[in-house]
């Protein structure tokens, strides 16, 4: 069974404990959409959650909690290192230019990194089924090829 909380307010729900101890208990898979979300947001409380979307999320603070998540989008957020992130199985970096490493994301089923201009190499990633690599400008064909082969 899945339960689905769509918008901002859906944090607040998500916040409750009796309702977070109500979801355990049904063995719930959340999903939670807090696409834009304005406000400062620890992920911590996120940790029980099985796809998220934070496209746009700018005030996002300790991801490390989302290590647990299987499916999440983190486009256009502020985030720099994304290390803890490496057992999830579908990872959406797209337009994150404040990474620069994403060598340890290489058991990631796929990995969006479109527009991601400062990451420079993409070689410890020959194991990901699906890798989107465009505009990131400052990959070079030798990697690329690395990863193909």
């Amino acid at each position: 069974m899945s339960t689905i909380l769509n918008n901002s307010d859906s944090i607040k729900y998500y916040e409750n404990e009796e309702y977070k101890k109500n979801i355990k208990e049904k063995h719930d898979k959340i999903s939670l959409n807090l696409q834009g979300y304005k406000g400062m947001l620890d992920c911590n409380i996120l940790e029980s959650v099985h796809k998220l979307n934070l496209h746009r999320c700018l005030n996002i603070k300790n991801i490390d909690a989302l290590k647990f998540a299987h499916d999440i989008c983190l486009s256009d957020c502020n985030i720099t290192d994304v290390s803890m992130l490496k057992n999830v199985k579908y990872l959406d970096l797209n337009r994150c230019e404040n990474i620069t490493d994403v060598s340890m994301l290489g058991s990631v089923y796929k990995l969006v990194l479109s527009q991601c201009t400062n990451i420079k190499d993409v070689r410890k990633l020959g194991k990901i089924h699906e890798l989107q690599l465009s505009r990131c400008t400052n990959i070079t064909d030798e990697n690329e090829r690395r990863i193909k082969n």
